[in-house]
């Protein structure tokens, strides 16, 4: 699955986590190779500015993991958020967030907070 056609089904309601998930291994298990053609297409907008910006700090995120260059419309201006934004947005969370977040600037730069297990994939 792309990260274009994960925010596509995001934004049609699907469960936001299953998208993402599936995003995550499709693009751990592709080839090197072939990974980019997975990130290449920006993401469509899924209604919900925090979660483009989560999106897109996975992309940055997974880029840097794999050593792959990252694609331009990562850094575009819409993907950075001024407030911040917790995943998932769970108040008695917030907290363990703030201290487990990942040390990922993807992230951080984003103002995106969260424990990290999104990213934790078997």
């Amino acid at each position: 699955m792309t990260i274009k056609q994960a925010s596509i089904n995001i934004g049609e309601s699907k469960q936001a986590r299953n998208q993402i998930c599936q995003f995550i291994d499709d693009f751990r298990y592709e080839e090197n190779k072939r990974k980019y053609r997975l990130i290449d297409k920006e993401i469509v907008d899924t209604g919900d500015v925090n979660m483009n910006a989560f999106l897109v700090a996975i992309v940055d995120y997974l880029c840097y993991e794999s050593s792959m260059k990252v694609p331009k419309w990562v850094y575009g201006d819409k993907y950075f958020l001024k407030e911040p934004y917790y995943y998932p947005d769970i108040n008695g969370l917030r907290f363990v967030q703030l201290l487990a977040s990942p040390p990922s600037f993807p992230f951080l730069m984003r103002n995106i907070y969260t424990d990290g297990s999104i990213l934790q994939r078997v």
